[in-house]
């Protein structure tokens, strides 16, 4: 089941914060430092620093993304800057060195194709986003010579509806997105043949703070996360389970995508 879910969870999601925490239990926070850069702390079980997201601008106005392990070594470094038709491009680069680009551009229907190419320019993934006449967001993926299709539309009664295709058009999986009267958020996930894989619940208490509980198709309780903001507008994540860290990752990309 543990397996399954992870890699359900991880055709649902194209682009998310990959998370590298060893530990089954771990907390994020949050902070602007003296400089205006974005420093964003993960912490390990026992409360140290597992690594840090430190988001800045260049004096070229090029966004740098640098991820750094807890002695504050450099591990990988995004840089992206912007020509002067809007196109994105940001250069991947680990240990000094570049591993990969990743180009973003925009047709003249305003759909955007996201190519992800290797040290040699050779293409390693393809994602292109579309919008079809009915309003209907498309996400499409090709990698290894597979392609995977992530269609968003609305249900009769309003609720959100994430559809995932394999290359033929066979469903893998289903997500459906709906509120309570108080508007708390349930998701619920089902594999290709309409059977129950996943339900994730979000509840807000009357202070603000977030708790989004993930169960199995059978009911049980697999991943409890809980999100609270201090007086300072910190955030903090604590994230509990006996899942294993691969599939607490993958998890936690499906709660990202709020």
């Amino acid at each position: 089941m543990k397996n399954r879910i992870a890699r359900l969870f991880t055709l649902i999601i194209v682009t998310a914060v990959t998370y590298t925490a060893n530990a089954q239990s771990n907390s994020v926070s949050s902070e602007v430092n003296i400089f205006g850069d974005t420093v964003i702390t993960h912490h390990d079980q026992n409360g140290g620093v597992a690594y840090k997201v430190t988001k800045t601008n260049d004096i070229m106005g090029n966004k740098i993304t640098k991820i750094t392990d807890e002695s504050g070594r450099e591990i990988k470094t995004l840089k992206t800057s912007t020509d002067i038709l809007g196109n994105k491009n940001t250069d991947v680069i680990e240990n000094g060195v570049q591993t990969a680009n990743i180009k973003t551009s925009t047709d003249i229907l305003g759909n955007t194709t996201e190519t992800v190419t290797g040290p040699q320019g050779t293409q390693i993934r393809s994602v292109s986003h579309s919008t079809d006449i009915f309003g209907n967001k498309n996400t499409t993926i090709t990698e290894d010579g597979q392609t995977t299709t992530i269609t968003n539309s609305k249900d009769i009664f309003g609720n959100k509806v994430q559809t995932v295709t394999g290359s033929y058009g066979q469903v893998q999986s289903t997500v459906t997105t709906s509120k309570d009267i108080f508007g708390n958020e349930e998701k619920t996930v089902t594999d290709g043949v309409g059977r129950t894989v996943a339900t994730l619940k979000t509840s807000t208490d009357i202070f603000g703070n977030i708790t989004k509980v993930i169960t199995d198709g059978t009911g049980q309780n697999l991943l409890t996360i809980n999100i609270s903001k201090d007086i300072f507008g910190n955030v903090t994540r604590k994230i509990d389970s006996h899942l294993d860290s691969q599939a607490i990752n993958n998890v936690l990309q499906l709660c990202a995508e709020k």
